[in-house]
Formats: structure tokens, C-alpha cells, sequence
């Protein structure tokens, strides 16, 4: 599923309500698998459920994240994420990636 900044409610709506076991990816689509730059997923914490923001590197490494409970704030880095390159987000399944991962 192809999600969009350019509906700020909808966005929103899909990060208050995303999943565990499901994360958003944004990146480029080639074949059935997302190569992706970004991810945004929901993690339960012992402070209660969070936002994590991650970079990913071209050999599909997660880098350092950015951890918040405002959704607000996560949607704001993703309109500056979406306007930084043609890719686009992907609402997948959560699973551990590695350099061989297909979302």
C-alpha cells in the first residue's frame, strides 16, 4: 500500500494506527520489493509506544534513529524525507532486514 504526505490527515491516520508487525518504508519500487532509504515504525517501549525514524544505507543497514511519540513531529520529517527524492512510502511488514530482506 502506497502512502502519501500530501494527505497530512490520512498520514496521520495511518501512523496512529500502525500496527506492530507492520512499518512504513519510503524508497523505490523495483519489481515486487521495496529498496528503501527510511523506515517509521511503532515499537512498545517500557515508557509506552513509540516512533522510531531510521536512515537506511544501501547495503540495507539501519543507521542511528530518531524516537518520538508525536506523530505530528514524525509527520513533518517525513513531508521533508518525501520532498527530498521521487521515492515513495510503503506500508509493509515488519520484519528484521538484512542486505537480502524483499519487503
Amino acid at each position: 500500500m502506497i502512502i502519501s504526505v500530501d494527505r497530512e490527515a490520512d498520514f496521520i491516520d495511518v501512523l496512529n494506527s500502525l500496527p506492530y508487525g507492520k512499518k512504513l518504508l519510503f524508497g523505490k519500487l523495483r519489481g515486487n520489493h521495496v529498496q528503501p532509504s527510511y523506515e517509521i515504525r511503532f515499537m512498545g517501549t517500557a515508557g509506552g509506544g513509540q516512533f522510531g525514524m531510521a536512515e537506511i544505507n544501501f547495503l540495507n543497514q539501519r543507521g542511528s534513529g530518531i524516537y518520538t511519540r508525536d506523530a505530528e513531529e514524525v509527520f513533518i520529517r517525513a513531508v521533508d524525507i518525501e520532498r527530498r527524492g521521487g521515492d515513495e512510502w510503503y506500508l509493509v511488514d515488519d520484519v528484521e532486514h538484512t542486505l537480502h530482506t524483499s519487503y
